[in-house]
């Protein structure tokens, strides 16, 4: 969809099963996130919307942005903040739900930050999974030739820039020795003429007392 802003996967174990949790978040007033999670063989589908983030985050005592940080956090980064709950509801595994727990800092204390239901997706297999992961992969690789590239352009233009500054600084060691070297004869003929003034001037009035 058009209004997805990032979509993250991470690989977390729920109550000793390991898990994928592919998250899908989007830029909208009405949508939170879309969350697919891989594992025992199937796929379970839900979305988390804005309603629901304001009754949770009303829950923990958060602002909309504080809460929408931490909730990214906690859903994009397996980290021991949270703590993940996967279970059937009412013993069916066409339906899931899903929730995720804050700690207190400094405390065994847990509180629910938030809870996704999620649906059997049927339409939606592993292999999704590999191949979104495969392209992210290719991305991530064309983004790394393309630094690369970059920093090869980056350093010929320091070698470059380098090599100016050398070639500039020897030039003005130059300059600054021809500037001095005529500055000195310029100084040196200055000199000379008031020289042979001073003593025309002196012959002149020794000229004048001898009549």
């Amino acid at each position: 969809m058009d209004n997805i802003q990032n979509v993250f996967v991470i690989k977390t174990d729920i109550q000793e099963k390991e898990f994928y949790l592919k998250t899908s978040w989007y830029k909208s007033e009405n949508e939170f996130f879309q969350i697919q999670i891989f594992g025992d063989g199937c796929c379970w589908s839900g979305r988390f919307t804005t309603a629901f983030a304001d009754k949770y985050r009303e829950l923990v005592d958060e602002n909309i942005t504080n809460y929408r940080n931490n909730v990214f956090t906690a859903l994009t980064k397996d980290n021991n903040d949270y703590v993940y709950n996967f279970s059937s509801v009412n013993n069916e595994n066409n339906s899931r739900k899903f929730c995720w727990k804050k700690r207190f800092e400094g405390s065994t204390a847990l509180i629910v930050h938030g809870i996704v239901e999620l649906d059997l997706d049927t339409e939606a297999s592993s292999n999704d999974l590999i191949d979104f992961l495969l392209h992210k992969n290719d991305q991530l690789m064309n983004q790394i030739e393309e630094t690369k590239h970059n920093s090869e352009k980056l350093a010929q233009y320091l070698d470059k820039t380098k090599k100016d500054l050398e070639d500039f600084t020897s030039m003005k060691v130059e300059w600054e020795a021809t500037l001095y070297s005529k500055f000195r004869d310029l100084l040196n003929t200055k000199k000379k003429r008031i020289q042979l003034l001073e003593e025309l001037l002196k012959n002149k009035t020794e000229g004048c007392d001898t009549d």
